[in-house]
């Protein structure tokens, strides 16, 4: 699946498939994205510095495109796009989330069960392992 790089044998991150869908949307300069993005994560603040070097590592892999745009009033802002590469990630990123999300609500089932469940003698659940 491409995305933004992660170590040998471990998931990809979810970030890129964020970042895609909210350019799917439209076009969007970096700062726009990092806040559109913190409707995700909240109550976290996005981490600004992963948001650009995610757009960067997707931008290298042909999945988003770029250009510099003059601002209003302000500085030049780079505004950010999805390519074709970009939208075809899609719906893998969605196949990816539905495991997680499945794998999610078998955790929250489990550990509802284990509520439920009297403690061992001596022991309270914040003290299972």
């Amino acid at each position: 699946m491409p995305s933004c790089p992660t170590g040998k044998g471990r998931r990809p991150r979810l970030l890129p498939a964020f970042l895609l869908l909210l350019l799917a949307e439209g076009e969007k300069y970096g700062a726009e994205l990092v806040g559109a993005f913190e409707v995700f994560t909240a109550p976290w603040p996005a981490d600004r510095g992963a948001v650009y070097r995610c757009l960067r590592d997707l931008e290298e892999s042909g999945q988003v495109a770029s250009r510099w745009e003059p601002g209003a009033g302000g500085p030049p802002r780079h505004v950010y796009r999805i390519t074709r590469t970009g939208r075809a990630a899609l719906p893998l990123w969605n196949e990816e989330i539905a495991i997680r999300r499945r794998n999610l609500a078998r955790f929250t089932r489990r550990y509802r069960q284990l509520r439920r469940q009297p403690a061992p003698p001596g022991q309270h659940l914040e003290d299972k392992t």
